[in-house]
């Protein structure tokens, strides 16, 4: 077989089907030497040295060179998973579970970074901690005395503006005939500076205005087509089964994102509560302060 290759290649008559079997006899040739522990480009340059050192099979390895190391190393590598298949499982399920975890870490924290983004001022929005020590006791709250938003903002003038939300627990709406037709779970309580420092979208109504009175709620679009069956229900009333007064609808507001860190569908008036009135800075109960830093000019 080898001279019978030598005598074509001399005389240049290197054919494609001559060209092909040269090439499977040298990838034949270098798995072996590879499987006996020799390097690829050893294996490799021996196995074209022992056709001869002619014109016709040099040209054959310029020509051939990048093929036969590819097709070589494929399969030199399939032979080599179909011969240790369980190896071949461990490794493959490895990498496969390697991969998806490291999609599944960079989704969560794209998602972790992407928290309160859906407010237009995040960057000039900052919520009021509480830091208690007392002994060996260590705490930090994320709320505050309904006190302190006032003092903070009669003290401090670089603050533009400021909220206090207070969580009012879940209510039940009723229909004007008294039947029962929704529970609420995120029911809130908050300063009629709202929309000014935390910038929900609003689909309908006037955030300037909004729970100025004590019988107004702003409620969430997905609680407005639960309730009236559409978004466009400003002006019109709800009732609480608890509550015998009828409460006017001021705002209805786009449903927040679940990247969120508050997910309200009922905003009730801080004046309908007698603590918001407090201006003790201990005790009478908390309330998330939320502050607006002025824009800054560099």
């Amino acid at each position: 077989m080898i001279s019978s290759l030598r005598i074509s290649i001399n005389e240049g008559l290197l054919l494609d089907d001559l060209g092909d079997e040269i090439i499977d006899h040298v990838c034949s040739a270098v798995e072996e030497k590879i499987n006996n522990g020799e390097r690829f480009i050893d294996s490799y340059n021996e196995v074209i040295q022992s056709f001869g050192s002619t014109d016709g099979i040099q040209q054959t390895q310029k020509e051939t060179a990048t093929t036969i190391m590819f097709k070589s190393y494929l399969l030199v590598a399939l032979r080599n998973h179909l011969r240790q298949r369980f190896y071949t499982i461990i490794n493959i399920g490895g990498l496969a579970i390697g991969v998806a975890s490291c999609l599944i870490i960079g989704l969560f924290v794209l998602n972790e970074l992407s928290y309160d983004r859906e407010f237009p001022n995040v960057d000039r929005l900052y919520r009021v901690d509480t830091e208690i020590k007392f002994g060996p006791n260590h705490f930090i709250l994320a709320s505050t005395t309904p006190g302190f938003a006032s003092a903070l903002g009669t003290d401090t003038p670089d603050i533009e503006a400021w909220v206090r939300v207070r969580r009012a627990g879940s209510r039940f709406l009723q229909a004007t005939d008294g039947r029962e037709v929704a529970k609420v779970e995120n029911v809130f309580r908050a300063d009629s500076s709202l929309f000014k420092v935390l910038q929900i979208p609003i689909i309908e109504g006037n955030g300037i205005n909004a729970l100025k009175d004590i019988n107004s709620v702003v409620i969430s679009r997905s609680l407005a087509e639960k309730y009236f069956g559409s978004a466009n229900v400003v002006g019109q009333s709800i009732r609480f089964t608890d509550d015998p007064q009828d409460y006017k609808v001021a705002v209805v507001f786009e449903d927040l994102p679940a990247n969120s860190h508050i997910h309200p569908e009922l905003f009730l008036s801080m004046l309908g509560s007698k603590e918001s009135f407090s201006t003790s800075l201990v005790g009478g109960g908390d309330a998330t302060t939320y502050v607006l830093d002025p824009p800054r000019y560099k």
